[in-house]
């Protein structure tokens, strides 16, 4: 059997993460992609992309941008999903927000409806764009959404 530097570079890597992280660890682009139970028995501290801790790229220091783009969109709301798309590599963030009107006066007046915000990013971390936004909230709605405008996407974090 014939192994790339490629190829022994990724195994050596995976390696070295997966003493650091006391376990078997789940990397998100490996082919073919993990399942939801391995990403589940692994979140959060065993669950990689591209040798990077997951939870630290979108829950850490860059966290601010998917809730900053929510706020641009005019939305108020709580991070409740992440998914992965290993076709696109590219992630998703789900939101259950309401849209932050403004009444007559100019006084801050949220919606009655919840929503499912739906925002795509980067692998770090940044948002990109709004996918969609669909009523109802994240579950089962939201979730529905996102597996609809990505079927192969990967359920990451679940609320």
């Amino acid at each position: 059997m014939r192994v790339t530097k490629k190829q022994l570079r990724r195994i050596i890597r995976e390696q070295l993460i997966k003493e650091q992280a006391g376990g078997d660890i789940v990397e998100l682009s490996s082919d073919p992609p993990p399942s939801a139970q391995e990403v589940n028995d692994a979140w959060p501290e065993r669950v990689f992309h591209n040798g990077k801790k997951v939870f630290d790229t979108f829950y850490g220091d860059n966290a601010a941008d998917a809730h900053d783009r929510l706020s641009r969109e005019g939305y108020e709301g709580q991070e409740a999903y992440l998914g992965y798309d290993p076709q696109s590599d590219n992630f998703v963030m789900g939101f259950d927000a309401f849209y932050d009107d403004v009444d007559e006066y100019g006084n801050s007046d949220p919606g009655d409806e919840m929503e499912g915000v739906l925002i795509l990013l980067d692998p770090r971390g940044r948002a990109l764009e709004v996918i969609t936004s669909v009523p109802g909230g994240m579950y089962p709605a939201g979730r529905k959404a996102a597996k609809t405008a990505m079927p192969q996407i990967i359920d990451v974090r679940l609320d």
